[in-house]
């Protein structure tokens, strides 16, 4: 299950200035000001008034212009904010954060080389703005180029040596490219520096899952569990409990998901793989349906409902459950291989024949289907394409070092058959 990656989202941040108390004309000041306690308070549309004020007061006042903006940007109004950007960007030329600004603009409307053009000119004039790189940082990963993202990142580091979430961003994009262990360290140094940050733990569980690092994963879902209920974490650690046959655990979450309807589908199937894995049939059986009641062509489900049929010997309820999966999946060697079993085991060798046939037309290396068609050729004593279906499988089986210890006695059994074959001439004459 792909995990929830949480990437701080500074791009979509708008820089806005403090209040002001010279340079411009003292109401346009106050106006400036009042504007600013709104647009801090969410209140966009007020802001927006006393800004108008502002500017109608003194009409050179870049950064009115750059506030109007945002409270236009918060609305969604990105044409209005994007010309207000560029106003204050005329009047003020050195002002990093309206080029930032419409940066974040540019990119809801989709403009990304202008985005990264305005990003550029930020950096170029305020260098040592560490949340200058985080944006652009975050701008290339959204697009994909993840290492420039990494350059991005390298350098707010170096600016801000102890920004957690810094490490933190930068493991998430170590994540993207499944630089695992690099993902680790800096996952670590966010713990280090931040050990109350939930969302350090939140990734890092994952990444020692995929790791193999089963009790370190559990370990650390614990942690982001103790602190809020997340339930993609949860749904994780069931995982991660079934993998160590820690089944009580698991069921116990999987459980849990289900009764508050966490992702049903998946939350029943992994508890019925646990039933399964138990021997308990039913129960298995049970949280298959209730997968299949809500995807009823779910061929994993299906396949495994097949398969404890087949193994409590239900082999007409098996055949019927193959049915529906060969016309889901009519190229799928394995379905017809394993009817082909049921009606083996019901005596029914034609049915049997024909299955086997349909699936070495499918799959014409796989020398299993040849052995188990030399024995339904036999049990209706067609003997000759038994031994034919006999040396297939031998000349396979030769160079499969999990079949090869097979190859004596099928040789054995050619040599029976060939004398069977032999008496049969001869009672003839």
């Amino acid at each position: 299950m792909k995990n929830k990656i949480i990437i701080y989202g500074f791009l979509l941040s708008l820089f806005i200035l403090p209040k002001l108390y010279s340079q411009y004309d003292n109401q346009a000041i106050e106006f400036y000001n009042e504007g600013l306690g709104y647009l801090q308070d969410g209140e966009n549309e007020k802001a927006i008034e006393f800004f108008d004020k502002s500017i109608n007061v003194d009409s050179t006042f870049a950064e009115a212009f750059n506030a109007r903006g945002s409270a236009l940007f918060n609305l969604k109004r990105y044409q209005e904010a994007l010309d207000d950007f560029t106003l204050a960007i005329e009047l003020k030329r050195s002002f990093s954060g309206a080029y930032h600004n419409r940066a974040s603009t540019y990119r809801e409307l989709k403009v990304a080389d202008k985005a990264q053009s305005d990003l550029a000119k930020a950096i170029e004039i305020e260098p040592g703005n560490h949340n200058l790189y985080y944006s652009r940082a975050n701008f290339y990963a959204e697009m994909g180029k993840f290492d420039l993202a990494l350059n991005d990142l390298d350098k707010v580091i170096s600016i801000q040596t102890d920004d957690y979430k810094a490490y933190y961003t930068r493991a998430t994009v170590f994540y993207e490219t499944n630089e695992l262990e690099k993902a680790l360290i800096d996952l670590n140094k966010t713990i280090e520096l931040n050990s109350q940050f939930v969302e350090a733990y939140q990734l890092r569980g994952p990444i020692f899952h995929k790791l193999g690092n089963l009790t370190s994963a559990i370990s650390d879902y614990n942690r982001v569990l103790e602190r809020e209920h997340e339930n993609n974490t949860m749904f994780n650690r069931a995982i991660a409990n079934s993998e160590l046959e820690h089944h009580d655990l698991a069921i116990k979450d999987f459980s849990h998901l289900i009764n508050i309807g966490f992702n049903p589908k998946l939350s029943y199937f992994n508890r019925a793989v646990i039933y399964y894995n138990l021997g308990q049939y039913d129960r298995a059986l049970e949280d298959y349906n209730a997968v299949l009641k809500i995807e009823p062509k779910d061929i994993d489900a299906l396949g495994n409902v097949a398969i404890i049929y087949y193994e409590s010997k239900n082999y007409d309820d098996a055949i019927m459950i193959y049915n529906k999966l060969v016309d889901l999946s009519p190229n799928n060697s394995n379905f017809y291989q394993n009817r082909a079993n049921a009606f083996f085991n019901l005596n029914k060798y034609d049915k049997a024949i024909s299955d086997y046939s349909l699936a070495i037309n499918l799959d014409k290396k796989n020398a299993e289907l040849y052995f188990n068609r030399a024995n339904a050729y036999k049990q209706i004593n067609d003997f000759e394409n038994s031994i034919e279906d006999f040396r297939q499988f031998l000349d396979l089986a030769r160079y499969d070092n999990k079949l090869v210890t097979f190859v004596p006695s099928v040789e054995i059994e050619i040599k029976n058959l060939e004398l069977k074959i032999a008496d049969k001439i001869s009672n003839q004459k």
